[in-house]
Formats: structure tokens, C-alpha cells, sequence
């Protein structure tokens, strides 16, 4: 998260891009903390996701006329 705190009025981004491998498939938690300038750690907070195989490696029937 990027803030720029020169201005009178503090502006955040609101959204940012967190890319993390080696996560198994299925439900999952994924807990964030988030940490200000001053170095004040935020509350813990969590969101369930479902972590689906990738479109390619789904079987997909393939019927060959002849």
C-alpha cells in the first residue's frame, strides 16, 4: 500500500496485489495484518477463499469422429 503523506489529507491506495504460490487447493484462510508509517500493526484480519485448479489442468473430454 502506497500513502502520501506530504499532502494535508492522506491518500492510500485501496486495493493492492499480494501474488503467493505453493498454496494447496481447496478452502483456505488467508489471515493480513496491515502496518501504518509509524510501524502500529492493524488488527488481524482474515478472508476464506477457494483455491480452484487451474482451468488447463481440468480434464476435458475430447470425442474424435472417424
Amino acid at each position: 500500500m502506497v500513502c502520501d503523506d506530504e499532502e494535508p489529507v492522506y491518500e492510500c491506495e485501496k486495493e493492492t496485489e499480494v501474488k503467493a504460490g505453493n498454496i494447496d487447493l481447496g478452502h483456505r484462510k488467508i489471515h493480513f495484518r496491515v502496518q501504518d508509517n509509524e510501524g502500529n500493526w492493524s488488527p488481524d484480519v482474515s478472508i476464506d477463499v477457494f483455491v480452484a485448479e487451474e482451468w488447463y489442468h481440468t480434464y476435458i473430454p475430447v470425442i474424435i469422429g472417424r
